[in-house]
């Protein structure tokens, strides 16, 4: 079971590369995690209150380097 969560782990990333929080893969397509994060990936403010259309890079890290 640890393998499994483990796996499912990602980084989420700033436009600069810099690595701004985590997230769960929940199903094949859908990765969840807190909207503070998505805004510090797209540089946006945190009162935001419109959906973003932006794209967010994101990886798997290698196992316990999250």
């Amino acid at each position: 079971m640890t393998g499994q969560l483990e796996a499912s782990i990602v980084r989420i990333f700033a436009k600069n590369g810099a690595i701004v929080g985590t997230g769960f893969l929940v199903s094949g397509r859908c990765i969840l995690t807190c909207a503070h994060v998505v805004d510090r990936a797209l540089g946006l403010s945190q009162a935001a209150q419109e959906m973003p259309a932006a794209e967010i890079r994101f990886d798997f890290p290698p196992s316990g380097a999250a």
